[in-house]
């Protein structure tokens, strides 16, 4: 079988009747059998190599049968690897205008091909082998083999000087805690899965191309608080003030996108829908938007505060609009 991070067609597609009736059902299998068994099998190897128990040193690992679930789980993982080719190759006629392929849309089955290969990645079998090969040695050498290796330069001592960030600098720190505040809110917001906050999800015949974007939003803000960290750090010439200010500018815009395709394609979950007033969901979905729209007012004066001060000693000139 191929890698991973090629597209292939694979006799399973070729045998396919239905395509996208069968590929959800290879998404079935893989989510409830599959997987699950793949971490069965490792925790098994992991009891069998004595490593569930801190305490123990690797002193009664049952290595006949560690071999044989690496047997087993590298069956699974060849058919996890089948599995995965066969959903995520190409329809005829592939296209990004597909709303309607459920767990099928191009942009998860990219997702799911790159996310099954970075796991994968490593080779499972060969790692429990080589730590097979590790305990064997280890349970041979002597405490003097085991004795740690002291260096001559550990107790040299570090002596150079700290630099202490200009008031600039640490007022501008103080002025982007509220942007990060914010954005961890409504990380958060995104991500919880609770009841209460469980009353939205993404519109079910949401496209690949809008399916991306609202997945590259949040990836774009993390790096670019990211950079401003590390702008912060470094201290502050005339350059590093312009640099920061194209970062603000560039999150507040990917705050807005990302406001703004939510606002559009988040839909009360199904079982909301069933069980509250009609009347209810429009206020519900209403509401959430005028969320979004506060908190993008909040975010605005955020960053035009820490603007305003970036610039408040620095020559017109080096500003960019």
């Amino acid at each position: 079988m191929n890698g991973m991070t090629v597209i292939c067609r694979t006799h399973l597609n070729e045998m396919m009747v239905d395509e996208l009736a069968e590929r959800l059902l290879l998404i079935d299998e893989l989510q409830s059998s599959l997987l699950p068994s793949i971490i069965d099998h490792i925790d098994s190897i992991s009891l069998s190599l004595d490593l569930k128990d801190p305490s123990n040193q690797y002193s009664n690992p049952d290595l006949e049968l560690t071999s044989e679930l690496a047997i087993g789980i590298d069956k699974i993982l060849d058919k996890t690897r089948l599995y995965v080719h066969s959903i995520s190759a190409n329809f005829k006629g592939d296209s990004e205008d597909d709303g309607s392929f459920k767990g099928c849309k191009k942009f998860r089955r990219r997702r799911l091909q790159v996310k099954i290969g970075e796991w994968i990645r490593v080779d499972i079998v060969n790692l429990f082998y080589t730590y097979d090969r590790y305990i064997k040695t280890y349970n041979h050498l002597t405490t003097r083999d085991l004795r740690p290796y002291s260096s001559s330069h550990s107790s040299e001592d570090y002596r150079g000087e700290t630099n202490r960030p200009g008031e600039d600098v640490i007022e501008l720190a103080r002025l982007s805690i509220p942007i990060v505040k914010l954005t961890r809110i409504f990380m958060n917001k995104l991500i919880r899965t609770n009841r209460v906050e469980g009353l939205f999800s993404l519109d079910p015949e949401i496209d690949s191309i809008n399916l991306k974007r609202i997945s590259l939003g949040p990836k774009q803000i993390g790096h670019l608080l990211d950079n401003l960290t590390r702008i912060l750090s470094g201290g502050l010439d005339d350059q590093g003030k312009a640099f920061a200010h194209n970062l603000m500018r560039r999150l507040l815009k990917s705050l807005d996108s990302t406001l703004l395709l939510l606002s559009f394609y988040l839909v009360p979950t199904s079982t909301l829908a069933t069980t509250v007033d009609s009347e209810i969901v429009p206020s519900l979905k209403n509401h959430l938007r005028i969320w979004f729209l506060d908190f993008g007012n909040l975010c605005q004066k955020a960053i035009d505060r820490f603007i305003d001060r970036l610039f408040s000693s620095s020559p017109h000139h080096i500003r960019i609009k």
